[in-house]
């Protein structure tokens, strides 16, 4: 019964994770019982509501859930829930995800959203427009629940889908868009001097379709993933590795990533395929850019039991379990007829534990 599945997170405490369908379900899943609790935010017969990203508060008192509705003319507006962990704990499903109206945003998408690596407000990415885009930036305050007086916004080429802070070339913060709806783009906006400024990042051919980006820890550098190409690039301290310069996967379509908590090493997932198929994951380990460096560790025989997937299937996400050596991972197909979805622990051999009490 599980649908595609592409956001997953661990709460700080590693007591559990949320992970979303691409539909309007989000799930709640027990570390140490492997149980999984469904809520569905998009009962039949209401307004189409899409889930694009998820992410934890660092006192993991709660967490952020941003995704679009869209009613039965197309209007969409961007929303923003906000999950309660002391009501999950509490067990009152009711009111673990409870809606933010006031964030509410008719004529845009929320796309993504990303915590600072110091002290401070949360952004949200949203996208309105079609050829041309919009994307705009806010400060969200959850204490609010409102946006701040904090807003930037871009015209650019192509739709936007994620975002991470990362520091630019004096360490200063930065906000790193990628943008690969119907084009690539990657602006960049920071601040020096106490002057705002937007830099449009390279030319759209040297990218590829980019959809996701991943920071390292403390915003040093961050991975940016191309999902037409098999390209990983990297970004940090105001200069881009691409072209030549980045890693290359010729024979893999890329979707997502994650790094582990103290930023030794990341996993980067994507596509099944060659014959037979295999999904797409590899081990990519901190500043060791090259070919050499980076361990195929693909999930092989993906068409046989327990997977029973095809080309046409994607891992998409991937979440480290805090203080061990494992995690999971999400992915899923869909076709015109029907979606489903995997949840996948992975542990790191010669590792630590992720299920010693």
């Amino acid at each position: 019964g599980l649908g595609d599945s592409h956001r997953v997170a661990f709460h700080p405490d590693g007591s559990y994770a949320v992970y979303l369908e691409l539909s309007g379900v989000v799930h709640v899943y027990d570390w140490a019982s492997g149980t999984d609790t469904p809520i569905d935010l998009d009962p039949p017969g209401s307004a189409t509501l899409r889930l694009s990203d998820f992410d934890f508060d660092p006192s993991g008192d709660f967490g952020l859930l941003v995704g679009t509705r869209r009613d039965g003319s197309g209007a969409e507006t961007g929303v923003l829930y906000r999950f309660d962990d002391a009501a999950w704990r509490a067990g009152t499903l009711a009111s673990v995800l409870v809606a933010q109206p006031s964030a509410d945003r008719a004529g845009t998408r929320f796309m993504a959203t990303a915590y600072p690596w110091n002290s401070g407000l949360p952004m949200v990415l949203a996208q309105s427009g079609n050829s041309p885009y919009v994307a705009t930036i806010r400060r969200y305050d959850p204490a609010t629940g409102d946006f701040g007086s904090f807003i930037k916004a871009r015209a650019t080429g192509a739709g936007c889908e994620d975002l991470a802070f990362v520091n630019n070339e004096f360490g200063g913060e930065g906000v790193l868009l990628v943008c690969g709806l119907n084009g690539a783009e990657a602006p960049y906006w920071t601040s020096i001097g106490g002057v705002g400024e937007w830099r449009p990042g390279p030319a759209s051919g040297s990218l590829g379709n980019v959809s996701r980006v991943e920071a390292h820890v403390g915003g040093d550098y961050a991975l940016v993933i191309n999902n037409s190409g098999g390209h990983v690039h990297r970004f940090g301290a105001g200069a881009w590795l691409v072209g030549s310069s980045s890693l290359w996967f010729r024979t893999r379509s890329l979707s997502g990533m994650g790094f582990q908590q103290d930023g030794r090493r990341a996993l980067i997932v994507g596509r099944a395929g060659g014959s037979p198929p295999s999904a797409a994951v590899l081990e990519y380990r901190h500043d060791l850019f090259s070919m050499s460096e980076v361990a195929d560790v693909s999930i092989a025989g993906f068409d046989s039991a327990p997977w029973l997937g095809d080309s046409s299937s994607s891992l998409k996400d991937v979440a480290f379990h805090p203080g061990c050596d494992g995690g999971l991972i999400v992915g899923g197909k869909s076709d015109y007829s029907s979606s489903r979805g995997w949840l996948i622990e992975f542990a790191i051999e010669g590792g630590t534990s992720c299920h010693v009490r």
